[in-house]
């Protein structure tokens, strides 16, 4: 139920990374090549239903992780722009990171509204209890 406020952003990096884990899934754990997992971003926004531009600008947080050069390795290849897992990333998809991320992200928007918004009802209930009140006094 949670994953459906989630920021796309969040959901869109995990399928990312679920789309190269899938390439190299079927591969023996002992001979898994993280080469064959590489995929051209216009293939990747297409299996999405993404623009390659969205979808550029979305990955770009994977480069934030400075162990194994992020979650996804991209380079130019033949021309084309190309996006590859790393361990980081299989590791990051395996644990849900990105859609933790968003959780936390929109645990974080709760809070912030509510930091503010519960003290201003409490002190506007406050001062109706206290005005019920003293009518209620001053009309005896």
């Amino acid at each position: 139920m949670w994953i459906s406020f989630i920021a796309r952003k969040y959901k869109v990096r995990h399928r990312i990374l679920r789309h190269l884990y899938n390439k190299i899934e079927s591969q023996p754990i002992h001979k898994t090549d993280l080469n064959e997992s590489k995929s051209v971003v216009e293939d990747i926004a297409g299996v999405l239903k993404i623009s390659p531009r969205e979808l550029k600008k979305w990955h770009m947080s994977f480069h934030d992780f400075p162990e194994k050069n992020g979650h996804v390795l991209c380079f130019s290849e033949n021309g084309c722009y190309m996006m590859g897992n790393t361990e980081s990333g299989i590791i990051a998809y395996l644990d849900d990171f990105w859609l933790r991320e968003g959780r936390k992200d929109l645990n974080d928007k709760i809070y912030n509204v509510s930091k503010w918004v519960f003290p201003i009802l409490t002190f506007i209930i406050s001062v109706l209890a206290i005005l019920v009140s003293t009518g209620v006094i001053w009309k005896k």
